[in-house]
């Protein structure tokens, strides 16, 4: 497990965290491979979108931690760099020229993640990532509740 979290921490190569936990490479990456799996199947238990009911609570509470009124959730992306497959390069070059995949991630005014979304290409953009996304449209079925996300300003477009 340490493994699996020094290599999801540090932007080392499974290489270097063989090496620095004097273990083979191969370990390295089976290990990660099914501790990430397995953390995927639990993910529905701990990240989950929350209720009509849920929703006005944690506008209440997001009001009173922020002072910003109806706001329920915050969301924003963050780029993780990678190798990208020699046949799509282009696809995976961000706007600082990196190879990355994206990870989109949305959390309650307690730092409760509600929704992880990893593995866009790079090259896409943040809004077109949320558009396809489902909570796009869980987000439009809350209109009703003047409830919305805190977003940065290429959300608020949506």
């Amino acid at each position: 497990m340490l493994t699996t979290l020094w290599y999801l921490a540090k932007e080392g190569s499974m290489g270097s965290v063989a090496e620095f936990f004097n273990v083979a490479r191969s370990t390295v990456k089976c290990v990660t491979r099914d501790i990430i799996l397995e953390l995927c199947k639990l993910s529905p238990k701990f990240i989950a979108w929350p209720s009509q009911e849920d929703a006005l609570i944690l506008a209440k509470d997001f009001k009173s931690r922020s002072g910003f009124p109806d706001v329920i959730e915050a969301i924003d992306g963050s780029h993780f760099r990678i190798k990208a497959p020699l046949k799509q390069q282009d696809c995976y070059t961000d706007r600082k020229l990196n190879k990355s995949i994206i990870m989109q991630a949305i959390c309650t005014s307690n730092f409760l993640f509600t929704n992880v979304n990893i593995g866009y290409p790079g090259r896409l953009h943040d809004e077109r990532i949320f558009s396809n996304s489902d909570v796009f449209k869980k987000k439009l079925k809350l209109k009703d509740l003047k409830a919305y996300f805190m977003e940065n300003i290429i959300y608020l477009a949506i």
